[in-house]
């Protein structure tokens, strides 16, 4: 997830996270052998799920999340990339070739 965080900053996107672990303490998050330091990470942590919606114009799931986040998420009507979806189907794929 750091390098595509890394890649979007460096294209010039506005990139923003939320993480339901880490988003009552931001300077709790750990990120290792990153360039992103962790208060750059900090920086672009949102303190609410829908904090994130309303500054986003596109969604990049990358952690399985709760019904009720994926209900909110789906609702907002924005773009969505899911990431544990597709690692899942990957997986699937490679077990059905097996």
């Amino acid at each position: 997830m750091i390098t595509i965080i890394e890649h979007l900053i460096g294209k010039g996107r506005t990139v923003k996270i939320y993480d339901r672990t880490s988003s009552s303490t931001r300077s709790t998050v750990a990120i290792s052998a990153s360039c992103l330091s962790v208060a750059s990470i900090g920086r672009l942590l949102m303190r609410s799920l829908d904090e994130l919606i309303l500054s986003s114009d596109t969604l990049v799931i990358a952690q399985k999340p709760s019904a009720e986040a994926l209900g909110l998420l789906t609702a907002s009507g924005l773009p969505i990339l899911d990431l544990t979806r597709l690692a899942m189907k990957q997986r699937s794929e490679l077990a059905a070739l097996g």
